[in-house]
């Protein structure tokens, strides 16, 4: 069974909920919670919609825990591959202007400049 009032679990036999203090009745007792479920779509929807996951993670969190945590570790995987995508970028674009294989910009030279030679 679960509160209405906060949604936390209650022991069949409870009088107020342990999670907000309110007192259990028939009225505000439910005896099933919304479904959650934390597969393998949800991780590819977090993976997929970038920045929009962390929203629905923080949408989601309090009524759906395990769907939110799941879109939450995909975002995460997507920013981590995503950065070391762009670390690899950069220093290929670093050492093909440090070997000159690339004619280094007025914009870039800076960046060249710290390069060890």
């Amino acid at each position: 069974m679960f509160c209405k009032q906060c949604g936390g679990q209650l022991a069949p036999n409870a009088i107020i909920c342990p999670k907000c203090g309110a007192a259990v009745t028939q009225n505000n007792a439910g005896a099933a919670k919304p479904a959650d479920s934390g597969g393998c779509l949800w991780l590819f929807i977090g993976f997929l919609l970038g920045w929009i996951s962390l929203i629905l993670y923080f949408v989601w969190r309090h009524e759906y825990p395990i769907r939110a945590k799941t879109v939450l570790i995909g975002w995460i995987i997507e920013m981590v591959i995503g950065l070391f995508i762009a670390v690899v970028v950069l220093v290929i674009i670093i050492v093909l202007f440090a070997t000159g294989v690339l004619p280094p910009d007025n914009v870039l030279q800076p960046l060249v400049m710290l390069l060890p030679m």
